[in-house]
């Protein structure tokens, strides 16, 4: 049986199919006039949506329960450009890849029961509109389309706070901050003691004026693949009394003082004068 010369350029799967089929009922005398035209369906099928995870692998599954009988044709597209092409030329034989796009050498596994494509070493570029095609013994397999998506992974969430008092020591507030490490297309949510702050989302700071008791500040990073979260605690102010500083405060207490020093010597002198007024 004759085999295409990879050099032939198949400008439609069913061009390659006919050749196959053509080729192998030429040796039963079948003309060529009589080879029934063929189109592979362009309705796209069932759909899905995937996300998949930079560096790591998934599988774009298709509708076939297999096994895919008979001499054939599969391919995979992504926005409508060749990722992979595979033909078997009869039943007995295994499918063979007739083409795959540079981007993705050494990064593919194509079921050849279901059709189904493993892509593994992810990358971000790798989302896209992939579609699943073919041809089994000249019937149309069942078209598929995913919606792939690839995100990076989020590493990790850190939390910090700093203290900022006011001028006069009565009162301060916190400063939160939040980073976050790795991950793609990240959303950012605070609470407060379990409780979510509203308007606080997709903030990286935050403001809070801290209460007698000491309260929970978490922030959590999520996008579709991951999701990280840290908490920090802020206690009480140390802050002087409203209306009277602390330098205000020994100030009196020195002036108490001195009055009091003041006061017992002119006691004690007043004393001795008596007596001695007594003793005369």
């Amino acid at each position: 049986m004759l085999y295409p010369n990879k050099c032939l350029q198949f400008h439609s799967p069913i061009y390659l199919l006919l050749f196959l089929w053509a080729s192998e009922n030429s040796a039963f005398g079948t003309p060529l006039a009589t080879v029934p035209v063929l189109q592979v369906s362009s309705v796209h099928g069932t759909s899905l949506v995937l996300n998949g995870t930079v560096g790591e692998s998934i599988v774009l599954p298709t509708d076939e329960e297999g096994p895919i009988r008979g001499p054939g044709y599969m391919e995979w597209r992504k926005n409508n450009t060749n990722v992979i092409q595979l033909v078997r030329e009869q039943d007995s034989s295994p499918f063979e890849t007739w083409a795959t796009n540079a981007t993705f050498k050494g990064r593919l596994i194509v079921n050849y029961e279901t059709g189904a494509l493993t892509i593994s070493s992810l990358r971000e570029e790798d989302s896209g509109e992939y579609v699943f095609n073919g041809l089994r013994s000249f019937v149309s397999l069942r078209p598929k389309t995913i919606q792939l998506h690839i995100y990076e992974r989020i590493v990790s969430v850190q939390v910090t706070s700093q203290v900022n008092n006011s001028t006069d020591g009565t009162s301060c507030h916190v400063t939160l901050s939040c980073s976050v490490i790795g991950g793609s297309q990240v959303v950012l949510s605070w609470s407060r003691n379990g409780e979510n702050i509203a308007g606080a989302e997709n903030r990286t700071t935050l403001s809070v004026s801290p209460t007698r008791v000491e309260e929970n500040y978490t922030c959590t990073a999520i996008n579709p693949i991951s999701s990280l979260n840290n908490t920090v605690t802020a206690g009480p102010c140390q802050t002087d009394s409203p209306g009277l500083s602390l330098c205000a405060l020994k100030s009196v207490l020195f002036s108490l003082g001195l009055v009091a020093m003041v006061s017992a010597v002119i006691a004690v002198n007043a004393r001795e004068r008596c007596c001695r007024d007594q003793g005369g």
